[in-house]
């Protein structure tokens, strides 16, 4: 076959063609944005909060950081002729929050393990006694469940503009003297959170849409059609193989 050498003609397209070409342009585009968007981190399911504070005199807690103090954690000590008292509380800030207990003579916090459950199926009270330490001469008592633990949990329950919301505060005790060593809250209203948990499945989710970013379908491809969609899938399959190595 002989090859021209002269200066190619440039061709009018027909309006039909052009038509085509148009659309196949915007799909293309679509497409684009379409992938793009799953590259987008998705919205944190769990708000995991490090922390290290001493528990002296009144210790705020805001679970959300919304400048709203949601729960008050408090420690005293009483010394008389007797001996001493210490004492560790904690109080909701809102009359509608409340702490994981179990009902005895008095509301009592629950220290939770790590991997509890902490949803609407426990039971939550206003304000509650999280352990007091007696020491009179040689004797000494204690009551509560937190007077000897390290890495236990508050279950807690508070509102975000008027919906319910489940989160913990973790504790290292020691004679009823409290360090706070972080919190956390679920997002998501009503849903439950599990003591000691600082990701959900949706955070996990994120990481792993961010972990290969399709590119956008080619207009050769979107040309084809059905074909060319099945071309495009196994390029990018070849290229995550590829980016595997």
């Amino acid at each position: 076959m002989k090859r021209t050498s002269g200066p190619r003609r440039r061709t009018r397209l027909s309006e039909s063609v052009q038509r085509r070409l148009n659309s196949y342009a915007l799909a293309a585009s679509t497409a684009g944005v379409g992938m793009a968007a799953l590259a987008l981190p998705a919205e944190a399911r769990i708000v995991y909060t490090p922390a290290n504070f001493y528990v002296g005199g009144k210790l705020p807690i805001d679970l959300n950081h919304d400048g709203i103090n949601d729960f008050i954690v408090h420690s005293t000590t009483l010394c008389g002729a007797f001996g001493c008292l210490t004492t560790l509380g904690v109080w909701a800030a809102s009359g509608k929050n409340g702490i994981a207990y179990k009902f005895n003579q008095d509301p009592l916090a629950l220290a939770l393990r790590e991997g509890s459950r902490i949803g609407f199926k426990r039971k939550f009270t206003g304000s509650a006694i999280m352990c007091d330490f007696r020491k009179y001469s040689s004797r000494t008592y204690h009551t509560g469940y937190w007077f000897q633990t390290t890495d236990r949990y508050l279950g807690l329950k508070f509102q975000i503009k008027g919906k319910m919301h489940y989160g913990w505060a973790r504790f290292k005790v020691k004679f009823c003297r409290a360090i706070l060593t972080g919190y956390a809250y679920e997002t998501i209203p009503g849903k439950a959170i599990i003591a000691g948990a600082t990701k959900g499945p949706d955070d996990e989710l994120t990481a792993s849409f961010n972990t290969h970013v399709p590119q956008p379908a080619s207009l050769g491809s979107l040309a084809l059609g059905a074909p060319g969609l099945s071309i495009w899938k196994r390029e990018e399959s070849a290229d995550a193989t590829t980016a595997g190595h």
